[in-house]
């Protein structure tokens, strides 16, 4: 290990251990962490707590992770001799690491969104509809004893947001309210199908993790499941010719997903040894033969505008997958949005969703997310 190689702190399955034959030796070091929580609450802050460590150190992640740490780790890319990237890469991509102006992240692939997995074994065909999806649902449940005929993991929030937005909010998509997030009617909407769902029809488990979610739909325990394109290949791998995979259901409206991209995020205080590896790191990763390897083997997109992606070569897993991902709306990395994340999380704790009313609940969640100062210092 080099003194002035980059040392990269990412998620396992952000790009599993491919990174280990992209011929970087010497320029980057990665380090993978088992879930998110890991990377977030642990991993990465007790590396910058090694002020050495701060002139090496990066991470690798989605863009609400500037959020939460910019102010006082991560540089502006165009302040660096990396400013060049931002020219290679996708402009939807981009934006989405853009940050009071500045471009806090470089996209290194595309991805991050919500998906719905069944198992042709179990279902015809694809559900068109959320009431379809559900009516299937409870066949499963009576016919065959099915303890939780729809899997998801009702311990991250991430997962419904295209439910809320298939009740109307606009997920901060819309040109003339950018500020908008969720509204009123459609929280309230989402949060007494998810009652309905998870504590009467019992159709879905409580407070599960992805990891739950993903071992019960593998081993035919569950039709349905709702997850995230970082699952494909590993369903795949399981389910081979069984596995299907579909958008999230319409409800009043389609239920877009919300996307985002695995964005490299600096130390501000990286030597300028390690700037010029990893400059010729992310040369590279944005090159056409990793892109391309990013695409076939974890079903992601490529960053970089001119990476051929072979649709025509594509099978259905990776076309539908392409398909949602092209719609998908990509979150702002503002406060607001990871505040979001919070405040939703709350409402999905144990028997929450049945100790007050929904109309109470509803009150009380749109309070905290605009008034998120008085909120985050109760927190703490």
């Amino acid at each position: 290990m080099s003194n002035n190689s980059l040392y990269v702190a990412t998620l396992k399955s952000t790009f599993e251990h491919l990174p280990d034959s992209w011929g970087l030796s010497g320029l980057a070091d990665f380090h993978y962490s088992p879930t998110m929580k890991d990377l977030y609450m642990e991993d990465f802050p007790q590396l910058w707590a090694d002020i050495p460590m701060r002139e090496r150190l990066c991470t690798i992640g989605a863009n609400d992770y500037a959020n939460k740490w910019n102010d006082v780790e991560f540089v502006s890319i165009e302040e660096t001799n990396l400013a060049y990237l931002l020219e290679k890469v996708d402009p939807k991509l981009a934006a989405g690491a853009v940050l009071d102006g500045k471009t806090v992240g470089i996209p290194l692939a595309g991805g991050n969104h919500q998906l719905l997995f069944y198992n042709k074994d179990m279902v015809a065909e694809q559900p068109g509809s959320f009431e379809v999806l559900l009516d299937t649902a409870r066949k499963l449940k009576k016919d065959f004893n099915m303890e939780y005929p729809i899997v998801i993991p009702t311990a991250a929030c991430y997962f419904i947001l295209p439910m809320l937005y298939g009740y109307g909010s606009p997920l901060w998509s819309e040109s003339l309210a950018p500020g908008s997030g969720i509204e009123k009617e459609s929280l309230f909407e989402t949060l007494t199908l998810l009652k309905q769902l998870i504590y009467e029809e019992k159709i879905m488990p409580v407070k599960w993790e992805q990891v739950e979610s993903r071992q019960a739909f593998q081993e035919g325990k569950a039709a349905f499941c709702i997850g995230g394109d970082w699952d494909i290949s590993e369903h795949l791998s399981v389910l081979g010719n069984k596995l299907g995979i579909s958008e999230i259901p319409r409800l009043k409206r389609e239920c877009l997903s919300t996307g985002n991209g695995n964005y490299l995020f600096l130390s501000k205080y990286l030597t300028p040894e390690v700037y010029e590896n990893a400059a010729r790191a992310c040369e590279i990763i944005l090159g056409n033969e990793v892109q391309q390897e990013i695409v076939t083997k974890l079903h992601r997109f490529p960053a970089i505008i001119d990476t051929e992606m072979n649709k025509s070569d594509m099978g259905e897993i990776d076309r539908i997958n392409a398909a949602v991902f092209s719609k998908a709306i990509i979150l702002p990395p503002l406060k607001e949005v990871s505040h979001m994340y919070h405040v939703l999380a709350d409402l999905l704790e144990p028997e929450v969703l049945i100790k007050s009313s929904i109309q109470e609940l509803t009150e009380d969640a749109m309070k905290k997310m605009k008034d998120i100062d008085t909120f985050i210092e109760i927190k703490k």
